[in-house]
């Protein structure tokens, strides 16, 4: 839920035309993620950096959000760690790779 809002029919269905018309389906699966992660319209808050608390608290938030569970503690500190040593990370690449994922396609 990037958007706060059910996808319009008329967009769900660009999207499964889309889908079907390629042959490389988790390329399409890839650029639909891309498109919705990063539009203006998403609703995705940015990583509030001022200290280690609140990127942990993003990325509870995040997998909650996208994978509907709460990231084990090593999770947790492995993608806090990493947003920490890469500000130039920001909230849509997080989540685009959180998106991406294996797990998340698997579900």
């Amino acid at each position: 839920d990037l958007f706060g809002a059910n996808i319009s029919q008329n967009e769900l269905d660009e999207i499964i035309i889309s889908y079907q018309s390629f042959g490389d389906k988790s390329l399409v699966i890839e650029l639909i993620i891309k498109k919705f992660v990063f539009s203006n319209e998403s609703n995705i808050s940015p990583i509030d950096r001022t200290n280690d608390a609140t990127i942990e608290s993003f990325v509870i938030e995040s997998f909650e959000k996208i994978y509907n569970r709460t990231p084990n503690s090593f999770e947790t500190w492995f993608l806090s760690d990493f947003l920490k040593s890469n500000e130039d990370i920001n909230s849509q690449t997080f989540y685009y790779s959180i998106m991406t994922a294996n797990e998340y396609r698997y579900y």
